[in-house]
């Protein structure tokens, strides 16, 4: 026991010696860590203080490296699990590496699947690397995990956005967004994209009633404008009902008197039906 206290006490000397330099002189705290850590591997107090200095100096690729021991050196699930998000957030924003911070939150989800700040996280990576089916995958994996409604709807909806725009695949999409506005009628993002899919596949009449249930969830005056003139177009141009054009481009010019494209249409349909009083003004 005589041997080993010296030894002890001497640690105990380099872990405060080490923490006092962090401010002071971070490379001979950095050297003190590392003494640390070849008298014990373990010391998860002396990876930490390593790892605090390496980050204070932005030394991205030692501080991912020092990780990488930890991580084998930790001792329990939720540590591994907090130094694998750790080094994602690394990678993704200071190194601009989003393959390995895709690999770090893959190595999360394989200790727990249900981890909400991986999954929330990988969409956007996956996105990124151009891996959409994975982007959809993880979004409907997550969607279910969420409590409240909005949450659930606003993942659907991002699934069927992705399956929309980037897999190019109607079915699966419509599914993903049919689902989201299960938990939410008024979902925006949804609607819009189930306006722009419907008017792919050519349902008009469709297109035009999610146009009109968007730009009645919406809370943007601009949005509502954008919303309103393309379903006007739609009912002018492809379902052929000018009394009900001429009403959506009247709502148009409620909100901004100042839109042109309405204000000619309008003015168009006024003259054309001898309405010439209701038409002065807007000309």
């Amino acid at each position: 026991l005589g041997a080993v206290a010296p030894e002890g006490e001497k640690l105990q000397t380099l872990r405060k010696l080490a923490a006092e330099l962090e401010d002071r002189d971070p490379t001979r705290a950095r050297d003190a860590y590392e003494k640390l850590l070849a008298a014990d591997p373990n010391a998860d107090d002396a990876y930490r203080g390593l790892e605090r200095v390496l980050k204070a100096e932005s030394n991205w690729y030692e501080l991912v490296a020092v990780q990488r021991r930890h991580i084998a050196a930790a001792k329990t699930p939720a540590v591994r699990v907090e130094l694998y998000l750790e080094s994602a957030k690394i990678y993704e924003r200071e190194l601009d590496d989003p393959h390995k911070a895709i690999d770090a939150l893959m190595n999360v989800l394989a200790i727990e699947d249900a981890n909400k700040t991986a999954l929330s996280v990988l969409p956007r990576l996956h996105v990124r690397t151009e891996q959409f089916d994975r982007a959809v995958d993880t979004l409907v994996r997550h969607a279910p995990l969420e409590t409240g409604d909005a949450q659930k709807a606003a993942l659907y909806a991002e699934a069927g956005r992705i399956a929309f725009e980037n897999l190019m695949d109607p079915e699966a999409a419509q599914r993903h967004l049919d689902q989201a506005l299960t938990h939410d009628k008024d979902n925006l993002a949804a609607l819009r994209s189930l306006g722009a899919l419907h008017e792919k596949r050519g349902n008009w009449e469709k297109a035009v009633e999610m146009l009109l249930r968007a730009e009645a969830a919406s809370g943007s005056r601009s949005e509502r404008i954008t919303l309103l003139w393309e379903a006007g177009q739609l009912v002018d141009q492809r379902l052929e009902d000018p009394a009900r054009a001429l009403d959506l481009f009247q709502r148009v010019l409620k909100l901004d008197p100042d839109h042109v494209e309405a204000g000619t249409r309008v003015a168009d349909r006024l003259v054309a039906t001898k309405r010439w009083d209701d038409a002065l003004p807007v000309l």
